[in-house]
Order: structure tokens, then sequence, then C-alpha cells
């Protein structure tokens, strides 16, 4: 993973002098800015299937950057909008680096989080095996996970008409 981070920094390097070129882009430049993109895109692959699902390696914002940067050449002829965007994309991947390094060295201390699972009542769970019967959806957490316009136009005109059910029968009765 540190071997990762300091091919990472390197392209920033590169990255920079692409952005602000002056003078032209040499042809070993080029040639060591795709074998580092290379080396990228591969050990991002490898270090994202060995860490665990809830760290991010940073892979999104490399393959992203790695998408609009073909070469140095291409990126020195963007605009000031995409390359500070790219630029951008590199401190993320930079910080999701980092936060990453930081718990797997927690980890190697013999850390290891506990992911408490919340035990679903049959209520909770008859819920789940009809979710988007009312065009709502539940997520495996338990929790609603998106609301339909349609389940609140539902609801609000359900209470409208036992609102107008109970004043006709207050004034009927009385």
């Amino acid at each position: 993973m540190v071997e990762f981070l300091e091919i990472w920094k390197e392209t920033k390097g590169m990255l920079l002098k692409a952005f602000m070129a002056k003078e032209p882009i040499s042809d070993a430049e080029e040639e060591k800015f795709l074998t580092q993109k290379t080396q990228l895109i591969r050990m991002g692959k490898r270090l994202d299937m060995q860490t665990p699902s809830y760290l991010e390696v940073g892979n999104d914002q490399i393959n992203k950057i790695m998408k609009a940067a073909v070469n140095l050449k291409i990126l020195s002829e963007m605009n000031t909008i995409a390359k500070k965007g790219l630029y951008s994309n590199w401190h993320i991947a930079y910080l999701q680096m980092h936060r990453t390094i930081g718990a797997l060295d927690v980890f190697a201390d013999g850390y290891r989080p506990k992911r408490e699972v919340k035990k679903r009542s049959s209520f909770e769970k008859a819920a789940q095996s009809m979710s988007g019967m009312f065009g709502h959806r539940i997520s495996a957490s338990g929790e609603t996970a998106e609301e339909s316009p349609v389940k609140t136009i539902i609801m609000i005109v359900t209470g409208l008409a036992l609102t107008a059910l109970l004043i006709w029968a207050a004034l009927n009765i009385g």
C-alpha cells in the first residue's frame, strides 16, 4: 500500500507538470507516466480486492483520472475547469489512501471493528419481504431506503378521507 501511495505522489508531480506545461513534454516523461498509469490501475484493483469492503483505496477516483489522462500531452491541452476537477480527484484519492493505511495500521495492532447486527423482529422481517409493495424499499439494515411519491400521496389522501369521515360522523351523530 505504501508503494502505491508513493507512485500516486509521483503521479501528482507529473500531473502538475502537464497542467502547467510551458515547455514540451518529452517522450521519456510520457513513457514514465504511461508506465505509472498501468501500475496504478493494476495495484489499485489488487488492493481493492485485498482490503475490506468498507475501506476505500481511492480506486474510483484513480480510474476517473486515468480515463481522462490518456497521456500528458492531452492533459496539458485540457481547459482549466477540467484540470481543477482532476486535481481535486487526485486529492480525494490521496485522502482515501491515507485513511485506509491508517485503518490497516490499527488492524495490524490487533483491533478489529465489531459490526453489530441488529436482530429484527418478525414484523420487520415481514416488512422486508413485502418491500416494494407500497412503492418503497427497505434496505438490508431494516431502514427505509427510499420513499416513493406514490406512497406519500396515498398517505395524504387516506388522512384527508379519515378526517372527512370523522367530521361527517360528528355532525350526523349530534
